[in-house]
């Protein structure tokens, strides 16, 4: 991943998460590096976050060469990751984590397809 490109994520994260005001968390910058595919999917890109000390770091896996669409569609994702997290964490104290995240994902497709007009 080129540094050109891991610039345009982080321009496309920054817009985002002003989008969906979550200014009152810190992002750290883009790390591109390999991650490893969870066993149900290809992961391309993943947040950390730590609401303590209310910062977020994300990754991209360093071989990854789609498309600026692409980009942006995954900050969108990473951002609902984001603005989801509370929520996750709340939940997955009553549930398991496999039942919340499925469930948190449908949210997020949804988002997906009705803000970035990917169910055309």
């Amino acid at each position: 991943m080129t540094k050109t490109r891991l610039a345009k994520y982080e321009k496309r994260l920054r817009y985002w998460q002003r989008q969906f005001n979550l200014m009152d968390h810190d992002l750290l910058g883009v790390d591109s590096e390999e991650i490893p595919d969870d066993p149900n999917q290809v992961v391309v890109s993943e947040i950390v976050v730590n609401n303590q000390n209310r910062w977020v770091k994300v990754r991209i896996n360093e071989d990854w060469d789609g498309s600026d669409a692409e980009l942006n569609e995954m900050a969108f994702h990473e951002m609902c990751e984001l603005r989801l997290n509370k929520l996750r964490e709340m939940a997955c104290a009553e549930y398991s984590y496999e039942k919340v995240d499925e469930q948190i994902h449908i949210v997020i497709r949804s988002l997906e397809n009705m803000v970035l007009n990917k169910g055309k």
